[in-house]
């Protein structure tokens, strides 16, 4: 049983009735399921519907983890239906927003509704199967490129929007507003009424961010202001780019 555990996948994936795959999954690191250029899984329809980054395969010792991120464009995290051998109910089971799933050898099938309907399966490896293409995330632009070896920044999908809406600046190439916390929230929020809330949230963030960034790279190599997060996450790791302000309205940053 134990041998069994660690088991070699491959996937297909479909959104809104396009599909990719067979794929081989590598059993080494996790594979992002989604729309970004670096996704192991990526979304063979352009359909801005599909989140950039919708979830995570992960092969541990006992069996695929399934790390639902559910985050979808404007719209609330989505759960993750679940249909494999190890669930009872024929029409699968519901896994909310940010659930682990633990998926032992076997065939499964993932669902999501994000606006378009995106599906996963898995099965285990058959023979001539390592022929086939492999499933994994391409690394990110520029990282480690700089001094200090600066490393690509693990953000969570609502880090990264936020992030992406303060430094638009950068990425785009213009100066630097007089009120970053200012054009971020509205590239953020429609609402005038919740402005106050945006950017109250996005004042208490960017600390949180610099401060462990700072705890990674030591008192000597501190990033002091706000505009030298935006440096490190967007020119010198590249955590940071283009594709990030997909999802946000308006880009008149003067």
């Amino acid at each position: 049983m134990a041998d069994d555990r660690l088991w070699r996948a491959v996937a297909t994936i479909e959104v809104s009735n396009k599909s990719a795959g067979p794929l081989l999954l590598g059993t080494a690191g996790a594979v992002t399921i989604g729309r970004s250029e670096r996704a192991g899984l990526r979304s063979p329809s352009p359909r801005i519907e599909m989140p950039r980054e919708l979830a995570r395969l992960r092969c541990t010792k006992s069996g695929w983890i399934l790390e639902n991120e559910g985050l979808t464009v404007g719209r609330k995290p989505r759960p993750v239906e679940v249909k494999g051998p190890e669930i009872a109910a024929q029409g699968g089971a519901v896994f909310s927003p940010h659930a682990w799933v633990l998926m032992s050898s076997g065939e499964w099938t993932l669902e999501w509704d994000v606006g378009v309907l995106v599906k996963v399966s898995l099965r285990p490896l058959e023979p001539g199967d390592e022929a086939l293409s492999d499933a994994v995330d391409l690394p990110r632009r520029g990282a480690g490129a700089a001094t200090i070896t600066p490393e690509y920044v693990d953000l969570s999908e609502p880090q990264r929007r936020n992030m992406a809406a303060l430094f638009a600046y950068r990425i785009l190439g213009k100066p630097q507003p007089k009120d970053i916390y200012a054009v971020a929230t509205r590239l953020l929020d429609t609402t005038p009424e919740t402005w106050s809330v945006t950017r109250n949230r996005l004042k208490a963030q960017l600390p949180k961010l610099q401060n462990r960034l700072n705890r990674l790279r030591g008192k000597g190599n501190a990033l002091s202001t706000a505009d030298d997060v935006g440096r490190y996450l967007v020119d010198l790791t590249g955590t940071l780019g283009p594709e990030d302000l997909e999802d946000l309205d308006g880009l008149e940053i003067g």
